[in-house]
């Protein structure tokens, strides 16, 4: 499967960081759908709308164990942080043991991660649920 034009990967070192395995971003270039593979990791994300500071939604997802598919129009961007598989337990807690292919989103994420919870997340409205799907 090849690499949707506009994504962007920074693989951290494990020197670098014990908890961070790497930190992505994707613009979506133009509508359409993505198959994301399973890798048994949570990330942190931030979810927008280029050019619309308003849109910007957090999202924490628990570990993947499934393939799942993902829409999206002309201008849906993320920002991710992917943590290593020994950390997830730092976002989920211990609920870790649920969370396998769950996604929290908006106050749900930032209930689950406090520190997602600055201004810009907390006073802004969330994206339509159909826009990143399990």
């Amino acid at each position: 499967m090849p690499i949707p034009r506009g994504y962007s990967e920074a693989i951290v070192t494990p020197q670098q960081s014990r908890s961070v395995e790497a930190v992505w971003s994707y613009v979506a270039p133009a509508r359409g759908q993505s198959v994301i593979l399973p890798d048994g990791r949570c990330d942190l994300i931030l979810q927008f709308r280029e050019g619309q500071s308003s849109s910007v939604q957090a999202v924490v997802t628990g570990p993947a164990t499934t393939p799942y598919e993902i829409g999206y129009a002309a201008g849906d961007g993320w920002v991710g942080v992917r943590m290593r598989p020994e950390r997830g337990v730092a976002l989920w807690g211990s609920e870790i043991g649920a969370a396998k292919d769950l996604v929290r989103r908006g106050a749900a994420a930032v209930a689950l991660v406090p520190a997602l919870g600055s201004g810009l997340i907390t006073k802004t409205r969330p994206l339509p649920q159909g826009r990143w799907q399990t």
